[in-house]
């Protein structure tokens, strides 16, 4: 999408004109080849609204979860976006999960929420054309994908509506009336009115657009969205809604009878500026003609800021100009500097031949300043190069993606005021733009500024700059469980200074819901750029309360006696998407538990993806071992009560696969293997012992709150070390379970079951077998969401699990 490949993307843009809003519920719900086709492909001008950030799913990656693996999503969005050349936008509801029904996406949501959000980018982009990804009924599958559908059809109709949404008007958001409106044929294509051959050759990139499509969703891979970039025949097939589809007259493409702005249609339209800038290798010489065309575009009556950009952009790449803004620190703290050095790289012979005018400027959020920098007599400077001094205001706060300002309104975002509210992030703190002029034509080349440093196995590595909080606190571990046999539980603070200079300060903790009462205070006195840390001994008298939740937080006292919230910014770096600091307030979740574990007992544990159980579990009182690949085929397993297989264990650990046998024999040898859910490559990897089936899609249960029957009540597991009743499903967050299993070995015996409102009862959640003279143990219960959420009746639970082998039969 750079080079020559660039300009003529950004020039056949500018001249088709047409302009596409494809609409889902998630990130990764996009038909990525259809998008490739649209931008790539046709030219048209293609945006992608996902009503979520994805929240609410799983990770692959990482342990980011919640609003962190909602950043991480948003990026990888992002990521796709630079493959496909579409734009992003989103909406304020926050993914809470898989859902079966759209009336509960509406009750969560507020449907009018939906139908604004929808709205709102709709008379954004004005989209001659509206493509929802789903149908609004069953076959959608998720219910939240349903509810983006029913709501687009009821936005569509909205947005043209000047008594709908006033409010939209201060943000400069006239109503606006799509042309033409499709969904998309997934379950059956004979439904579908027009068919997009999505495997056609791009000659720029020298692939087909599918292959394109699908490194773009490769982009997706918190969500192992990964595949194969087939250079295969493939299609999208679309069903159109309006104008009504007439079968005796079918469509003979996307753009037939679409009426632009300047009352051509895009047919009309197409090929008159590729003609006249033809692309080679020496873009130079062609600078010349988009310079004309970027000037007699602007004698137009009806210029649109969008197409007026792809102009520059293609001129600017013709001219071989290449932009650099980079900080020398990746943050700056609250009364820091920092300097910025931006450079416009040229050809050598460009200054020559007409390029004049050159100059630099920086843009910045309010808590920035330019401060002007000593010159000297040093001789003229060339303009290609200027450097900037930025001094940050002692009171800054730090860089927070926009939507995050506020706590949410249940699962709404709570949005600020402004016209950057629906975009993935707000304007980053500083931005530079070059501007000049080319045969008397000006135009300007805006670039984030950014840091750069070099990593010895991957070379460069760019993040985006930021402003840091004066020094960054967190709490290990994030989750604390004190149960209560317990005395107290230790609590290690780290506290990073990220600036170039001394930090001091005196730290306070305390439970935020007693803010007058402080547990410790530290006075730091830290070094330039390094950590120093605290320990905490948390005894359960300190606690608010004898039992439940409560959060731990941290603030800075200064020398007037003001206090301050402290942050804590751990970095997000994934390859894959852009570097980001992930900001939020100093805060620990403290658990106050009633769990029985035997005394001495060990597991050892198979970290999974995204996997926090082996960690709560050794809070809980147990010893327990991560075991890495040496241990799973050398170490003595013998030795543990329990193995433990994480979270989706045997799709991320291939020494897991490897040594399966290793760890069957252990079982069959007198021990217990706990295997929490895997994806249904389980079914087909040969490393279960039994005989067993998944549905398609799988059997699960989404409503946390579900009734959950005991089947065996004197069954161990329901009464060692800890009995459990109906009481402990109580409080249990976003889902019962996933992965359940709908037919299994008859030597599997089933001891739970629970089911959505309208279905069937699903007993494939916990089954339990002998295997040899130990216990095999297959769960597709959501304990790694309860467990660090502190839900007590599922750490319960899981004990008696791993404590199955301690337990003596009744």
């Amino acid at each position: 999408n750079e080079g020559i490949p660039g300009i003529a993307r950004d020039l056949q843009r500018a001249e088709i004109g047409v302009r596409i809003l494809h609409i889902g519920a998630h990130p990764d719900d996009e038909d990525s080849a259809l998008l490739a086709y649209l931008s790539l492909g046709l030219g048209a001008r293609v945006t992608y609204l996902s009503l979520t950030r994805g929240e609410g799913g799983q990770n692959l990656i990482g342990t980011e979860f919640g609003r962190d693996l909602g950043i991480v999503r948003t990026e990888e969005l992002l990521a796709s976006r630079r493959v496909d050349r579409a734009s992003q936008l989103f909406g304020r509801m926050i993914d809470y999960g898989f859902s079966k029904s759209p009336v509960e996406a509406f009750e969560k949501w507020g449907r009018e929420n939906v139908v604004e959000d929808i709205v709102r980018a709709i008379r954004r982009v004005r989209p001659h054309i509206v493509i929802m990804r789903f149908q609004g009924n069953a076959g959608d599958g998720h219910g939240q994908h349903q509810a983006s559908a029913i709501a687009a059809r009821e936005a569509i109709r909205a947005s043209a509506d000047p008594e709908r949404f006033l409010h939209l008007l201060d943000l400069g958001l006239e109503p606006w009336e799509t042309q033409k409106f499709y969904s998309m044929a997934l379950r059956d294509i004979r439904e579908a009115t027009l068919m997009i051959d999505t495997s056609t050759y791009d000659p720029w990139s020298g692939r087909a657009l599918v292959a394109l499509g699908a490194h773009g969703r490769s982009q997706h891979r918190s969500q192992d969205m990964g595949m194969v970039e087939l250079e295969r025949r493939r299609a999208s097939y679309l069903i159109r809604q309006n104008p009504p589809h007439d079968p005796d007259r079918p469509e003979a493409d996307l753009f037939e009878g679409l009426e632009l702005e300047a009352g051509e249609t895009a047919h009309e339209a197409s090929g008159a500026l590729a003609a006249r800038v033809p692309a080679t290798a020496q873009a130079i010489p062609n600078a010349r003609i988009i310079a004309e065309l970027l000037a007699a575009y602007r004698a137009r009556a009806d210029v649109i800021p969008e197409v007026e950009a792809d102009i520059e952009h293609a001129l600017g790449a013709a001219l071989g100009i290449r932009l650099e803004a980079f900080s020398d620190g990746a943050t700056v703290a609250p009364g820091a500097s920092m300097t910025i050095s931006c450079t416009a790289h040229t050809p050598g012979s460009l200054i020559n031949i007409g390029l004049d005018a050159m100059r630099w400027s920086l843009a910045t959020s309010d808590d920035l300043q330019i401060v002007p920098m000593r010159t000297g007599r040093r001789p003229q400077a060339d303009p290609r190069n200027t450097t900037f001094k930025v001094a940050c205001s002692p009171d800054a706060a730090p860089t927070i993606p926009y939507y995050l300002r506020a706590n949410a309104d249940g699962l709404i975002y709570r949005w600020p005021t402004g016209t950057q509210v629906g975009y993935p992030f707000e304007a980053p703190p500083a931005s530079a733009t070059f501007e000049a002029s080319y045969s008397g034509v000006p135009f300007s080349l805006s670039v984030p500024v950014q840091h750069r440093r070099a990593d010895p196995a991957f070379g460069e590595i760019r993040s985006l700059f930021a402003i840091a909080p004066l020094a960054s606190v967190s709490f290990a571990p994030a989750s604390i469980v004190l149960t209560q046999a317990m005395e107290s539980a230790r609590v290690e603070i780290a506290i990073d200074n990220p600036s170039s200079e001394e930090f001091a300060g005196e730290l306070e903790v305390f439970f935020a819901s007693k803010p007058e009462s402080v547990m410790a205070s530290y006075l730091l006195q830290i070094p330039a750029g390094k950590r120093t840390t605290r320990s905490l001994q948390l005894d359960p008298g300190q606690l608010p309360g004898a039992r439940g939740s409560f959060t731990l937080a941290a603030r800075w006292r200064s020398d007037t006696d003001s206090l301050l919230l402290a942050w804590n910014s751990p970095r997000l770096d994934y390859r894959h998407i852009h570097s980001r600091l992930l900001t939020k307030h100093a805060e620990a979740n403290v658990y106050r538990l009633d769990v029985e574990l035997p005394d001495g007992i060990s597991i050892g544990y198979v970290e999974g993806s995204g996997d926090d159980v082996g960690d709560i579990l050794a809070q809980l009182g147990a010893e327990v071992v991560m075991l890495d690949e040496d241990a799973l085929s050398t170490a003595d397993l013998s030795q543990f009560d329990s193995i433990v297989a994480g979270v989706r264990a045997f799709e991320v650990r291939d020494d897991l696969v490897a040594n399966n046998e290793r760890v069957l024999d252990y079982v069959r040898g007198g021990g217990t293997l706990v295997v929490q859910y895997n994806k249904y490559g389980l079914a087909g990897s040969n490393v279960v012992p039994f005989a067993f089936k998944y549905s398609v899609p799988h059997d699960r249960v989404t409503v946390e709150g579900a009734q959950v029957t005991i089947l065996d009540p004197l069954h161990p597991i329901f009464n060692f070390p800890n009995k459990i009743t109906d009481a402990d499903f109580n409080g249990w967050v976003q889902e019962r379970g996933l992965y359940f299993w709908n037919e299994w070995d008859e030597a599997l015996v089933p001891l739970l079951e629970c089911n959505d409102p309208g279905e069937a009862p699903k007993r494939g959640g916990l089954l339990v077998g002998d295997l040899g003279m130990g216990k095999y143990v297959y769960t597709g219960y959501a304990f790694f969401r309860q467990l660090p959420a502190g839900v007590e009746g599922a750490a319960r639970l899981f004990a008696n699990l791993v404590s199955l082998g301690r337990a003596r039969p009744q």
